[in-house]
C-alpha cells in the first residue's frame, strides 16, 4: 500500500521571552502598538503537517510519499527526511522562495505571538498524479498549499483512492465551496471540534450534512478524547495517559497535532492478520479500534494521539527530528530512501 501525503513541510523557529507580553503593551495605546520583546535565544526544528505526520508513519515502518513544495534553504530539511529513510520524489523545490517557517514567541503566562510565512507553500506541488496506482493506494491531505487541497481530493475521488481529509488551520483559506467539494467522498474527515464548527459554518452543512458526503468522521476534543461516527455509530474515545508532559514550544496547530494523525487508517486498507497486538483489547467500533486514542493538551501540556496498537510516544512538538526522548533520529530508521525528485523539482 503506497500512502500519497498532502501537506506542509516547515521550519519552526522557536524563541521563548523571559516576561510577560502584558507587561509591555498599554491597553489605552493598542492603536499605536509598537514593541520589541529581547527573548532567550531562539531554537529551530523540523515542522510542517506533512513533516510530522511522515516521521510518525516512518516511526512504524511506512515510507509515505510526501506531496510538497520547499525552498532554498531546504538542504538541513532534506538531510533530515534522508535520515528517515524517506523518498523525496514528491517534494518541489520553489528555487525563489523560502521553505515555510512559523517564528513563534511564547511568554512566561504560555502567551504566544506567531508570524508565518509560507514561502514556497504559495506554490503547487505540481506532483503528477497519474503516477499513482489507485488500487493501490491511500492519500492523506492535511493543511498545506491550498490548490493542493483542492485539487488532491478531487483527483482521489474521480480515480476511486480512499482518502483522509484533514484541513486543520487551511479551513479559513478556503471557501464553503471549496471545503464541501473537498471533504465530499472523504474516507475520513478529521477535525477537533472547533474546526467542525468553522467547516459547518463556512459550507453552511449540518452535522449531519457532512456526514452523508463523508465515510467516517473523527472528531478530536483535547484532553476529552475524541469521538469517532462509523455507519452512524458513535463511539466516545477517551484520552490515553502521556508518558512524558512537555510544555509546548509552539502553537496548539495541526502541524504539530498532525504528526500521528496518518497511521490508523492507514491500516484501513490492509490486513492486519497475524499482528499479535490487533486489535487492542478495548473500544467497539472498527474505526475506534483503529484510531489514535488521544489530544491530551491544555496550555502546558502536549500529548501526541497515539495509535492503540502501538505503545504511548510523546514527541516535541514541532520538532519531527528527534525521537521521543530527544536522543536525536529514531534508531530503527532505514537510512535508504529514494533520492529523487518528480518532474517540475527546481522549477518556480
Amino acid at each position: 500500500m503506497d500512502i500519497y501525503l498532502t501537506g506542509s513541510l516547515a521550519y519552526d523557529r522557536i524563541m521563548t521571552f523571559p516576561g510577560k507580553f502584558s507587561d509591555h503593551i498599554l491597553p489605552e495605546k493598542i492603536h499605536i502598538l509598537n514593541v520589541c520583546f529581547l527573548v532567550d535565544g531562539l531554537e529551530e526544528k523540523f515542522g510542517g503537517t506533512a513533516g510530522n505526520i511522515a516521521y510518525s508513519l516512518s516511526m512504524l515502518g511506512e515510507k509515505p510519499v510526501v506531496l510538497s513544495q520547499v525552498g532554498k534553504d531546504f538542504e538541513k530539511y532534506d538531510h533530515r527526511i534522508n535520515e528517515m529513510g524517506l523518498s523525496v520524489e514528491g517534494i518541489r523545490t520553489v528555487d525563489h522562495e523560502f521553505t515555510a517557517g512559523a517564528f513563534i514567541t511564547t511568554d512566561m503566562s504560555d502567551n504566544q505571538i506567531t508570524g508565518f510565512n509560507p514561502g514556497a507553500m504559495k506554490h503547487s506541488c505540481s506532483f503528477d498524479m497519474t503516477r499513482i496506482k489507485p488500487e493501490d493506494a491511500v492519500g492523506i491531505i492535511s493543511p498545506g498549499c491550498v490548490e493542493d487541497m483542492k485539487s488532491h481530493p478531487k483527483y482521489y475521488r474521480e480515480n476511486g483512492i480512499p482518502y483522509i481529509f484533514d484541513p486543520g488551520q487551511q479551513i479559513t483559506a478556503m471557501t464553503g465551496e471549496e471545503l464541501a467539494e473537498a471533504l465530499t467522498g472523504a474516507d475520513i474527515l478529521i477535525t477537533n471540534d472547533y474546526e467542525l464548527e468553522l467547516i459547518m459554518n463556512a459550507t453552511g452543512l449540518s452535522r449531519d450534512d457532512v456526514l452523508s458526503r463523508v465515510n467516517n468522521l473523527v472528531t478530536t476534543l483535547g484532553e476529552q478524547g475524541c469521538i469517532v461516527v462509523e455507519d452512524g455509530e458513535e463511539t466516545r474515545v477517551p484520552a490515553a495517559k502521556p508518558a512524558k508532559c512537555s510544555t509546548p514550544p509552539g502553537p496548539e496547530t495541526p502541524s504539530a497535532l498532525a504528526c500521528s494523525r496518518a497511521w490508523p487508517w492507514a491500516a484501513r486498507w490492509r490486513n492486519p492478520a497475524g499482528s499479535a497486538l490487533w486489535p487492542p483489547p478495548t473500544a467497539s467500533s472498527s474505526v475506534a479500534r483503529r484510531s489514535i486514542v488521544t489530544l491530551g493538551t491544555s496550555s502546558r501540556l502536549v500529548t501526541r494521539r497515539i495509535s492503540a496498537p502501538c505503545r504511548p510516544v510523546l514527541l516535541e512538538q514541532g520538532e519531527n527530528g528527534n525521537d521521543h526522548n530527544g536522543k536525536g533520529p529514531h534508531r530503527g530508521l532505514s537510512q535508504a530512501g529514494i533520492r529523487r525528485r518528480h518532474p517540475a523539482a527546481g522549477s518556480g
